[in-house]
């Protein structure tokens, strides 16, 4: 019998996804399940991705409503 995966269902946002921690993060939560997006300056070849520059305090509102809208929902917010 297949165990189910712990994020099945789940939306995730991983800032910095693109590489390093921000990379394992998104990787593992992808293994377990979880629809990954990544958010940075620069396009992202590995998971879905949305160019974001953080220098700017509106952007944080925007992308994650920008998620929402795609994919209806938001579950996982993870900051690198």
């Amino acid at each position: 019998m297949t165990q189910p995966k712990r994020f099945a269902g789940k939306v995730a946002l991983i800032t910095g996804g693109r590489s390093g921690i921000g990379q394992a993060i998104a990787t593992r939560l992808q293994a377990e399940g979880a629809t990954v997006i990544t958010a940075q300056r620069g396009e992202d070849s590995k998971f879905d991705s949305i160019k974001a520059d953080f220098s700017d305090p509106e952007v944080p509102a925007q992308v994650i409503a920008e998620i929402i809208q795609q994919k209806g929902q938001l579950d996982i917010l993870t900051k690198t």
